[in-house]
Order: structure tokens, then C-alpha cells, then sequence
């Protein structure tokens, strides 16, 4: 039997013409994406301004995203959330909160988002009390300020839907992925172009 050598040539990205730089870079346009926690900061930042602004508490695996598709979204499960928000209101005889199931923003979800044309809705919550004694005022006061939390969850969903978007088209940009080439100092096999 016969042994060949087969020796590969190896070069770094600025070495390869302008065609095979091209190919470099299809080839590895999600490398800044295809890892679970490339957007863990922006999930952390979502998680403190929602505590901030509603003092309401999730953890990231509450959070729904996704994107780069017509599937995009950034929201959260209603259910956390209303649980919370019962504890807050039973003093104030709130026993039930009814709303969309998904608090957020989603291209393509109709109901506790960004529909269509881009339209947010608010307004989502129906809320039910058990003490028949408290007047309509007081049960529309309560009702305005529950709403008002969900609203500002929708508004804060619809702000890091966008932050998302735009951190998810920075790291597929070819800037970013050669940054990220150069940064590992990455070496390529020159007959697949492919990381060596």
C-alpha cells in the first residue's frame, strides 16, 4: 500500500484573496451567534430594568427570544408574572388576573405585541376581585395600576426585542466576524477555507 503526504497549506484571513475572504466569512457568518449565551448580557440588562421599573422578579429562562427570523421575539410567560402581581394586589382583593399567555414583543404573535404594522397593545389585563365591597373607582384604580405594570413590561420587551435585533445583525456583520477571526487569531486551510 502506498502512503501519501498530503501537506496542507495553512494561512491567516488577510493572506487569502479577496474571493476566498468572502468565502471565509460565509462560511462562518453565525460564529459570533451559534453559542447559547451570546446575548446573556442583554437578558441580564432586561432582568434589572424590569426589577427597576416594576419591581417584579424572572430569571433569564423566563424570558422568551428569539430572532433573526419572522419567528423573532423577546417576552416573557404571563404566569410568573401575574402570580407576583397577585401577592402585590390581594391586600386590595385581587384573587384573578386574566392576560395573553406571552407578555412582549413578537413579529409573529397576534395578542401582547408588536403585530402587522408594528403595534404594540396594551391594555391587556382583565382583573377580578373577591370583596364585592370595594367601589368601581377603587377596582378601576387597581386595574389602571396592574395594567400599567403590564404595559411597562411590553414596553421594556419591545426596547430589548429591538436591542436583540440589532446586537444579533452587529455580530453577523462581516466587521464583526473578522473581529472575532483576528481577535482568535484563527489559521485556515486554504483548500476548504474552513478553520484548521
Amino acid at each position: 500500500m502506498e502512503h501519501k503526504n498530503i501537506k496542507k497549506t495553512i494561512g491567516k484571513f488577510k493572506e487569502f484573496n479577496a474571493e476566498q475572504q468572502a468565502e471565509i466569512l460565509n462560511n462562518y457568518a453565525y460564529i459570533n451567534v451559534e453559542f447559547q449565551d451570546w446575548n446573556d448580557y442583554i437578558l441580564t440588562d432586561f432582568i434589572d430594568e424590569l426589577k427597576e421599573t416594576t419591581d417584579l422578579d424572572i430569571e433569564a429562562k423566563d424570558i422568551i427570544w428569539a430572532v433573526g427570523d419572522r419567528n423573532s421575539k423577546f417576552g416573557v410567560y404571563s404566569k410568573n408574572i401575574i402570580n407576583q402581581l397577585l401577592n402585590t394586589f390581594e391586600d386590595k382583593g385581587v384573587y384573578d388576573i386574566d392576560t395573553t399567555e406571552k407578555l412582549g414583543s413578537f413579529l409573529n404573535h397576534r395578542g401582547g405585541g408588536i403585530c402587522e404594522k408594528g403595534q404594540t397593545e396594551f391594555g391587556l389585563a382583565q382583573v377580578y376581585f373577591e370583596d364585592e365591597d370595594i367601589t368601581g373607582k377603587e377596582q378601576n384604580d387597581v386595574k389602571d395600576e396592574i395594567n400599567n405594570i403590564l404595559d411597562k413590561i411590553i414596553t421594556l420587551c419591545s426596547k430589548y426585542f429591538n436591542e436583540n435585533y440589532e446586537a444579533y445583525n452587529y455580530n453577523i456583520s462581516d466587521k464583526a466576524i473578522i473581529e472575532t477571526i483576528e481577535t482568535n487569531d484563527y489559521d485556515f486551510d486554504s483548500e476548504t477555507l474552513k478553520i484548521y
